[in-house]
């Protein structure tokens, strides 16, 4: 029998010193975090007063007084659960992307009537540029300081309530609704967390959806096109100085509480932190980062498609057709608004036998057709898109989303 051979001392002894550096310098991060001194010197409080002083506005001029008396009101933050049971699915969608009659709907023009406050107050609050929810080092209290699930909830009130307005021909009034839509998202997003920033892409999609289906009706006029170019829609990618702002806010609930923590106790924390995020599929810092950018870079193309469809109904007026391509009205429109964030190239259109297709290529920067299909994972509470187009027209589709 032919004897198995063995690798020698010396070999050996090198691949144990080649694993052992191998693991020293994944865990370098850790240990470096862990057993050096907090990263700022300053502490979390500090800082946070910092911040907070260069964001500091008169409270006459700040949205977020009057967001806060919404907050405070019982009736504001609980409507939703009192709304008409045929608003419910699969009625929902028909009456937040399609006009509707009193007529049709009595029961739900009523509950509207009766919430008529939240709406007056949240016009109210659009009138201001500023906006300053205030930030924490304490997470708990920077959820707690903003009801977001009520704030989305009075998105989808204006939108009811915008379609019911154009439907009898209220369009100055159904302008004012949805531009207050687009107006929260901005306020939000002038605090600088991921939350903020998720949700008010939320209820800034919720508006962009509803004029972009205003837009292509037969019945508004070039007045309501110029009306929908003068509302404050995101157009400018600033998610660079965004996500510095981001940076320097999102990790004082942390360092707060890693102030607290002696140099060992603080290497076990992000050591057991990385293990746990590994075990449960949990997305990485980078990875919150990502599809914070994508969210809000998807919110800036729909806007861009949104202007772009207004230059195309022109377009189509002028000449009672489509154009072939986009070369036709480029120069219509600043070549940033032409422009798709995620490629930096062309948005997709195509001609169709009833009209076209608009859409940008999503993060994954593939086109796809327009088509945008997700899951959701369980193990990670993610949602996975196998196609991420972000379609902008046409309605039949955007009929289908909520």
């Amino acid at each position: 029998m032919q004897r198995e051979e063995r690798p020698p001392e010396g070999e050996k002894r090198r691949g144990k010193w080649a694993w052992l550096a191998v693991t020293v310098i994944a865990l370098m991060p850790a240990i470096i975090v862990g057993l050096l001194p907090l990263r700022n010197p300053r502490s979390a409080d500090e800082r946070l007063v910092e911040i907070e002083a260069k964001r500091a506005v008169p409270e006459d001029a700040d949205a977020a007084t009057i967001y806060r008396e919404l907050f405070r009101n019982a009736k504001a933050t609980s409507f939703l659960d009192h709304c008409p049971e045929f608003v419910r699915p699969p009625l929902f969608a028909q009456r937040l992307c399609e006009p509707w009659h009193t007529g049709e709907a009595p029961e739900l023009a009523s509950w509207i009537q009766d919430h008529q406050f939240i709406i007056d107050k949240l016009i109210e609050a659009s009138a201001f540029s500023e906006c300053r929810f205030s930030l924490s080092t304490d997470f708990a209290q920077i959820v707690s300081n903003v009801d977001y699930a009520s704030m989305r909830q009075w998105a989808f009130l204006l939108g009811f309530a915008a379609n019911n307005d154009i439907a009898e021909g209220r369009i100055d009034s159904a302008m004012r609704k949805w531009r207050c839509i687009i107006q929260m998202g901005h306020h939000l997003r002038q605090r600088p967390t991921r939350i903020d920033f998720t949700v008010a892409d939320a209820i800034q999609m919720i508006g962009l959806r509803r004029l972009a289906r205003f837009v292509m009706a037969p019945n508004a006029t070039e007045l309501d096109l110029q009306r929908i170019e003068a509302m404050p829609l995101p157009l400018a990618n600033l998610w660079a100085r965004h996500r510095s702002d981001l940076s320097r806010a999102n990790d004082l609930p942390e360092q707060k509480m890693l102030e607290g923590f002696s140099p060992t106790e603080r290497l076990k924390f992000h050591l057991q932190r990385r293990q746990m995020e590994r075990a449960m599929g949990l997305p990485s810092e980078s990875e919150n980062d990502k599809a914070a950018r994508d969210s809000y870079l998807q919110t800036i193309a729909s806007a861009r498609c949104l202007r772009i469809l207004i230059t195309l109904r022109r377009h189509q007026r002028e000449t009672h057709s489509w154009p072939e391509s986009l070369d036709r009205v480029n120069s219509s429109l600043p070549k940033e608004v032409m422009t798709d964030p995620f490629t930096r190239s062309g948005f997709i259109y195509r001609l169709r036998d009833d009209g076209f297709t608009l859409y940008s290529v999503g993060p994954n920067r593939t086109d796809e057709d327009g088509l945008r299909n997700s899951t959701f994972a369980p193990n990670s509470m993610r949602v996975v898109y196998h196609e991420d187009d972000v379609l902008c027209w046409p309605p039949e589709l955007l009929a289908q989303e909520k």
